[in-house]
């Protein structure tokens, strides 16, 4: 067997594993029987997204435009640098495009209408996050720069594709942009017998003043704090929160939303936003679930509705919440928000002037980034998954 990686406190020398006394990932005989009794959600064979304008070209010092493209796939425009998340643009994340989960919606971004990025950075080799067809058409058109966690480059090589490895709390930087992996709870293997040879993990991306932490796929854990206290708090967290029932099965590996909600509090995230879900047939829970159980968690944090917004999110069925020390309802805060975005959407943010911290302040539907103040309310504030 090829050497995993250097021993360290989640590496043996032959294999990754999440450290601490955490549950294990399930096991091949585990994930037969989930599959065996039906625990399955019925969604929808297509869905349409909405509308919306492309992300800007540019963006002003201490501003980054985060754009949701769908599943983990995100374009991350910062002061100097474009970076794209785990990109999937495929019909099926699957070894083969005949049999597999099938994408229930298109990209919010297609290939083609694809900004260069930068980098590109790979959380771990799981198929709805290291996409082998995509990742050779990213590499043929744009010749990006890839980074990845440690054991993940001999796979890409075989499509063609060079990454710089990380360990957890490795960086790297590229011209001003800083790249540092930050640790998961999740496992990792392509098939059933590689299982665990590869790392996970999530990216802190930092320019301009400010942070942006892609968090990859993930179960709760002590990792959150720890990412605060090393790197600081980040002023956007891209948070999973789907694929997350059965919780005898996927509570180990993947955040459920009263989860999400509190890992949001232990980063100290300024803004997070909602990911890994409304892409393809989920094993687990419907479409429409997604929002409901984000909403909740919320609302029990003492997070409340801004009321410029309240009509137009409940009719598409999502709520964009704002939280707040204390618990005297409809005062609006910026100091924490948990953000739903539809794929396709572009949210804008800029630093305030007594901070490096960003702060989203304008949408898609604004054409000029430049317009926007850091005081200004956020324009459509939710779209449905």
């Amino acid at each position: 067997m090829t050497p995993a990686g250097p021993p360290s406190d989640h590496c043996d020398g032959r294999r990754f594993f999440n450290p601490g006394n955490g549950a294990a990932p399930r096991g091949l005989m585990e994930a037969m029987r989930w599959r065996l009794r039906g625990e399955r959600a019925a969604w929808p064979r297509h869905m349409l997204n909405p509308p919306f304008a492309p992300p800007p070209d540019r963006v002003a010092a201490g501003s980054v435009a985060i754009s949701f493209i769908n599943h983990a796939t995100f374009l991350v425009r910062l002061p100097g640098a474009v970076v794209l998340t785990d990109p999937i643009f495929s019909r099926r994340c699957s070894p083969v495009q005949w049999a597999g989960p099938q994408r229930a919606r298109p990209p919010g971004l297609a290939l083609s209408a694809l900004p260069r990025p930068d980098v590109v950075v790979i959380s771990h080799n799981h198929y709805d996050h290291m996409d082998l067809p995509s990742l050779r058409a990213l590499h043929r058109r744009f010749a990006p720069r890839f980074v990845t966690t440690l054991g993940n480059a001999r796979t890409l090589a075989k499509a063609g594709v060079t990454a710089t490895e990380l360990d957890w709390w490795q960086a790297i930087e590229v011209g001003d942009l800083r790249i540092t992996a930050t640790p998961a709870r999740h496992f990792a293997a392509r098939t059933p017998f590689d299982r665990n040879q590869s790392l996970w993990g999530g990216f802190m991306l930092g320019a301009g003043g400010g942070q942006v932490l892609f968090a990859g796929d993930s179960g709760a854990g002590p990792h959150w704090r720890e990412v605060r206290v090393r790197l600081g708090a980040p002023d956007v967290a891209l948070l999973p929160i789907g694929a997350y029932e059965p919780r005898w099965f996927m509570a180990p590996v993947h955040m459920n939303p009263d989860e999400a909600v509190q890992a949001h509090l232990h980063l100290g995230a300024r803004r997070s936003v909602g990911m890994h879900s409304a892409r393809s047939s989920s094993p687990t829970k419907p479409s429409t679930r997604r929002c409901t159980r984000w909403r909740r968690p919320a609302r029990r944090q003492a997070w409340t509705r801004r009321r410029s917004t309240r009509r137009a999110s409940e009719r598409r069925g999502c709520t964009r919440w704002a939280a707040r020390p204390g618990d005297r309802p409809r005062r609006r805060s910026a100091d924490h928000e948990l953000v739903l975005s539809g794929p396709g959407m572009c949210r804008v943010a800029r630093s305030r002037a007594s901070s490096a911290a960003f702060g989203v302040t304008a949408q898609a539907e604004s054409s000029s980034p430049a317009t926007s103040t850091a005081a200004a309310p956020a324009r459509r504030t939710s779209r449905q998954d």
